[in-house]
């Protein structure tokens, strides 16, 4: 049963067949989380919003029929629609393609709400409109850096884990250049074999806490040298949803997303949540 004090899963409509695709996750996502669903339409001229949200609200229904469902059409270009509701949602879901609108990533439309979202904002990738519809298999996936900030990327992907019944893979990507960058001491030569047992450290000291709040949740906690996006893109193949924060700790001060993120939202084969911590919000 839903519970009304919760705050919405908002979900961006523009009439496209990925739009549709995004509406069912989020009803789903509604649904796990005992939360109402919004349906919100973008629009300059008012022509087709409604058109869209009554499609949108009737798949929505039969996706989850015991949701609650909304909708609103906001008078503005999909983003901006989007970023306002975000003050006021729980997470926000947009398609990765669609009509130029709300889902489209063609332009710079998802790209904006990751960036300046008030909340988690779900892309929902892996599936072609007619293949089958997105994947229920399958572990969460978190990506991790130890730093303070991916603490809520990690609450995030654990709730998520726990919600679906599944499996948690932590995956940490380490390089030359991030273990140079947060190193305090003199220089010295470093060793894979070396970094890899102090980041297998480090990660287990991090998740040592989820773990008691979640100790039903499997984690299989993967340390690796290479790179971040190519690593999450291969596990992301097997995997019902990828979790990462905005910003790693290799991005650059006044970058609204990092390099991972910005990759994984436009190339991954499955959803992909980005959390961006409350200093960055």
């Amino acid at each position: 049963m839903r519970d009304q004090r919760r705050a919405p899963v908002v979900v961006g409509v523009d009439g496209s067949a990925s739009a549709l695709e995004a509406v069912r996750f989020a009803a789903a996502q509604a649904e796990r989380h005992g939360a109402p669903l919004r349906l919100v339409a973008g629009h300059r001229d008012g022509g087709n919003a409604r058109s869209w949200l009554r499609d949108a609200t009737q798949a929505a229904t039969l996706e989850a029929p015991s949701i609650g469902v909304d909708t609103t059409a906001r008078a503005s270009d999909g983003s901006s629609a989007l970023i306002f509701e975000s003050q006021r949602a729980s997470q926000v879901v947009v398609g990765y393609a669609g009509s130029g609108g709300i889902t489209s990533l063609l332009g710079s439309t998802a790209t904006s709400v990751v960036a300046h979202a008030r909340c988690p904002v779900i892309v929902v990738r892996g599936t072609e409109p007619g293949e089958g519809g997105i994947r229920n298999s399958g572990p969460v996936i978190v990506g991790v850096d130890g730093s303070q900030a991916s603490e809520e990327t990690i609450g995030f992907a654990f709730e998520e884990a726990s919600l679906r019944e599944t499996g948690l893979a932590a995956l940490h990507v380490w390089s030359m250049f991030t273990v140079e960058l947060v190193w305090q001491g003199p220089k010295v030569e470093f060793d894979s074999a070396t970094i890899n047992r102090a980041q297998r450290r480090t990660l287990a000291e991090q998740f040592a806490r989820w773990h008691e709040k979640y100790p039903d949740i499997h984690v299989d906690q993967i340390v690796m040298r290479g790179s971040a996006a190519r690593s999450m893109l291969d596990y992301g193949a097997h995997a019902q949803l990828i979790v990462v924060g905005s910003r790693g700790r290799g991005g650059f001060t006044g970058m609204l997303l990092g390099s991972t993120s910005q990759a994984l939202i436009t190339r991954a084969p499955c959803p992909v949540a980005v959390v961006r911590s409350a200093t960055a919000r």
